[in-house]
């Protein structure tokens, strides 16, 4: 591909959504992720996403081994932990854990199978800009070592938080700041319990106290007798996600005895969006733009419905 009308630097959720909207609308997509492709949608995430987020995008629901488990309620502490808000029968909480893994690998095959041309272990080192407008990308492979530069139309930064390709741009238009008030660290753990969940159809959600001072913790089954469980807060709060996680797993009794598959941090924005999602060149989508739910911090629906609006908006602008 010499030439692409679109260039999407990330195939998370929100960059596999967007490359398959903009090849279906007749757009050249090239998709690059510095992940080889078996690892594209292995993230550290809370791993929920609401069944509405499919109905409002026309994505084909996760189905056989993409799903661990569906969700269809919640149970709310408040900080003092004395009182739980039970939610039951509430659409808007019917959904799925999912293998994040197997979930983001059909995302990705199914923008390939619009005709995007994906390019794994590529690193994008520095967009290439004239007068002040993005016309095109420099990327290296991390499996030859090639430096390489391509022209293109668009290019979309759907490289998470990270966002590796609006901090390189200077522009009134970009944000490149972000406030640590802005920023929840997390820390998460997949575990196996001793016993199986009386409601293992039910997430639990734990909104600031001891767990999470200045953020929330959340215990999201994947299965009768495991479980996704962590705890964001956001910067300023006090102790680290990974401390104030261990004192969750010391003090709630579902999880004492429990035993570890596996364990990792991230961070993740939890504010509005930018306040411009586009600049000369360029777009922004998914985490990179920070569109996730301030509330929760859960960005995949939010990204892929992003993904669709975006592959829109870029076949009318190469269009003009």
């Amino acid at each position: 591909m010499k030439r692409p009308d679109v260039v999407i630097v990330g195939a998370g959720s929100a960059g596999c959504v967007t490359a398959r909207r903009c090849a279906e609308l007749g757009l050249q997509t090239l998709l690059l992720d510095r992940k080889d492709r078996a690892s594209i949608g292995d993230k550290v995430c809370g791993d929920e996403i609401s069944k509405s987020h499919f109905d409002a995008t026309g994505i084909d629901y996760p189905e056989n081994s993409e799903v661990s488990i569906a969700i269809s309620g919640a149970d709310v502490y408040p900080p003092n932990m004395k009182n739980i808000l039970r939610v039951r029968g509430w659409k808007e909480f019917d959904g799925w854990t999912v293998n994040r893994v197997e979930f983001g690998q059909r995302l990705l095959q199914e923008a390939i199978n619009a005709g995007v041309h994906f390019i794994d272990r590529a690193h994008a080192s520095e967009p290439i800009l004239c007068d002040e407008q993005v016309i095109g990308l420099e990327y290296k492979s991390l499996a030859s070592d090639e430096e390489n530069r391509v022209s293109t139309k668009l290019i979309v930064d759907a490289s998470g938080f990270s966002a590796v390709i609006r901090n390189k741009i200077d522009s009134e238009l970009i944000e490149k700041a972000i406030d640590k008030s802005d920023i929840a660290l997390c820390y998460r753990e997949i575990l196996n319990l001793k016993m199986p969940l009386a409601e293992p159809e039910v997430a639990r959600v734990f909104l600031g106290g001891e767990i999470a001072p200045r953020g929330y913790g959340w215990i999201f089954p994947k299965g009768t007798q495991q479980i996704n469980a962590g705890v964001g807060v956001t910067g300023g709060g006090r102790g680290s996600p990974k401390s104030l996680f261990d004192l969750f797993k010391e003090t709630y009794p579902l999880l004492f005895g429990s035993s570890v598959v596996h364990g990792k941090g991230g961070a993740v924005p939890v504010r509005r969006p930018l306040k411009s999602l586009v600049a000369n060149g360029v777009a922004f989508v998914g985490d990179s733009a920070l569109q996730v739910n301030p509330i929760h911090g859960g960005g995949i629906g939010a990204g892929m419905r992003a993904g669709i609006i975006l592959g829109e908006v870029a076949r009318e602008a190469i269009a003009r």
